[in-house]
């Protein structure tokens, strides 16, 4: 059963082939950007919700990592027109997590990076380290955007809350606090360095299993 913003996006298609009036079709055009915004707060609201309720699950599974990267940089290549890199590491990794919600976490770092990128381009890595004896997966998203005030970085993962830019706002603030719920629930850590006028890094660590 489609629901009612996907009944509403229906119509909408349907009109925009009947009709040949340039100014209404730009209308038409500003109506499904604004659906497609309704549909992101109202899937980062339910996304957020289960997180927070904590009824959510890991479900575990062997998977490349690099494969889950380049599927996320494959999605938004018409969007940001090649200006995601992925800085392969030499060697293939197989990680044993939650596919699903590593994929959910870093579509979030990248996609926030790339907003407030200012078409510049944005760099994902990762690598393998020793930490206290254990090893550990670091994944980084590195953009050369407009970076993070200070006063803004200690709130940065809190819902809700959401830098004051000049950037046309799309969804409501959750997409950070989920990436930092999600690897809190896989037993990570979420960070970010950032010098305002030049970018930031975000950069999640999680124990190799």
């Amino acid at each position: 059963m489609a629901s009612p913003i996907q009944t509403i996006s229906y119509g909408l298609n349907y009109a925009q082939l009947k009709i040949t009036d340039d100014s209404l079709i730009d209308l038409f055009v500003e109506m499904d950007q604004a659906i497609e915004k309704v549909e992101l707060q109202i899937k980062e609201i339910a996304d957020y919700s289960r997180l927070e309720l904590g009824i959510v699950k890991i479900a575990y599974e062997n998977f490349d990592l690099s494969e889950l990267i380049n599927e996320i940089v494959y999605k938004y290549r018409d969007k940001y027109k090649g200006k995601i890199v992925f800085v392969k590491s030499k060697n293939k990794f197989i990680m044993l997590s939650d596919r699903l919600k590593i994929y959910k976490a870093l579509d979030n770092l990248i996609s926030n990076s790339c907003k407030f990128n200012n078409g510049g381009t944005v760099y994902v890595n990762y690598r393998i380290k020793k930490i206290r004896k254990e090893e550990t997966l670091i994944i980084r998203v590195r953009d050369k955007g407009i970076g993070i005030a200070n006063a803004d970085i200690i709130k940065i993962f809190d819902p809700f809350y959401q830098v004051d830019t000049k950037q046309n706002r799309v969804g409501m603030g959750l997409g950070l606090s989920i990436v930092k719920h999600t690897v809190d629930i896989l037993g990570g850590q979420v960070s970010v360095k950032s010098i305002l006028g030049k970018g930031s890094v975000f950069t999640i660590k999680l124990k190799v299993r």
